[in-house]
């Protein structure tokens, strides 16, 4: 609870601040957080469902994490291309 709790502040915050003039970057750093955040409340679905759906929810965790790794590098690549 209290991760989630932080995460939402750090968001909300970086939101006000936009510590970056890039608006990739910004817009990059946003969809991490909201990211974490959403990974954060799949994983207390695990103390909270019935165990025959704890693959599903592990399935969706690990789905959840693989898009994050995806955008980010491509990102990184495509920065690295131009």
């Amino acid at each position: 609870m209290l991760l989630m709790n932080i995460s939402l502040f750090y968001m909300l915050n970086y939101t006000d601040v936009r510590p970056h003039a890039e608006p990739l970057r910004y817009k990059l750093e946003q969809f991490n957080e909201i990211s974490i955040l959403m990974i954060t409340y799949v994983v207390t679905l695990f103390f909270r469902v019935p165990d025959e759906l704890l693959y599903s929810v592990g399935y969706i965790h690990v789905g959840l994490m693989v898009m994050v790794v995806t955008v980010n590098v491509t990102v990184i690549i495509a920065k690295s291309v131009k």
